[in-house]
């Protein structure tokens, strides 16, 4: 016969080992499996920034290796869009293409540099403002866009050449890319010319030679807070030398 009291107690046994289980699942094993989780991801986190940071690496060591040819290209883009206006080594330049295709050049005038900027995106207009009069409506007008200074300038040059067709051309040609500054040609103006003698700068020239007006901009690359022209050297005039007001100047020497 089975003891009802011993029934009583197994029951009792049960219900306490039930809610010791419960205790210790909520007070150490969730915790524990809680924080196992968290540095699980932290774990695949970090290993998927690794990998991340390998390919940069990897990429920066292939940069690393192309560095010479890079500073040799940056080098040759400093040639065509230099930091200054060197004007001087541009005349040379036009001189020595000008004496190989056989040209005159009349006249090189190069204007005051302008800075190049880049205009912000522009603000969204607002919604209409409804007045008193449901009619008519009022739009607030957008501001006007921001512009940003790039460290980027214009030189606008305007070059007169006379020569016979074929030179004139090649000479346009060679402007373009047979130098080493980098000049945008942004309008011709081409005149035919009659036989006549050389006068007012122009060379003697034959019946259909042509003078050509070049349009254009080259362009220099500085320091947007920097000023392109040169700073004014401040000169000291001479001190002159004070006669002696005592002295007679026109006894003679000695």
């Amino acid at each position: 016969m089975t003891n009802p009291k011993a029934g009583g107690w197994i029951g009792g046994a049960a219900v306490v080992a039930i809610i010791i289980a419960l205790v210790a699942w909520f007070a150490a094993i969730s915790p524990t499996l809680a924080t196992a989780s968290d540095t699980r991801a932290q774990t695949e986190a970090q290993t998927t920034q690794n990998a991340l940071t390998k390919v940069k690496t990897e990429a920066l060591k292939k940069q690393a290796a192309n560095l010479d040819a890079i500073k040799g290209d940056l080098a040759a883009a400093r040639l065509q869009i230099p930091t200054s206006h060197d004007e001087a080594e541009f005349q040379r330049e036009l001189i020595a293409i000008a004496s190989a295709r056989s040209v005159t050049i009349t006249s090189v005038a190069v204007s005051p540099s302008t800075p190049l900027v880049a205009a912000a995106a522009p603000a969204a207009t607002p919604a209409p403002t409804a007045t008193a009069d449901a009619s008519t409506s009022e739009t607030a007008a957008a501001p006007a866009a921001a512009a940003g200074s790039t460290g980027l300038y214009s030189l606008a040059t305007t070059i007169n050449v006379v020569g016979s067709y074929q030179n004139v051309t090649a000479f346009l040609q060679d402007l373009q890319s047979g130098i080493q500054r980098l000049f945008l040609v942004t309008g011709l103006t081409g005149t035919s010319q009659s036989a006549a003698d050389a006068s007012g700068g122009k060379p003697r020239t034959v019946q259909g030679d042509l003078e050509l007006v070049i349009s254009g901009s080259m362009y220099v690359l500085t320091d947007a807070a920097a000023a392109l022209a040169a700073p004014e050297t401040a000169t000291t005039p001479p001190v002159l030398p004070v006669p002696d007001p005592a002295k007679n100047p026109f006894l003679p020497l000695g």
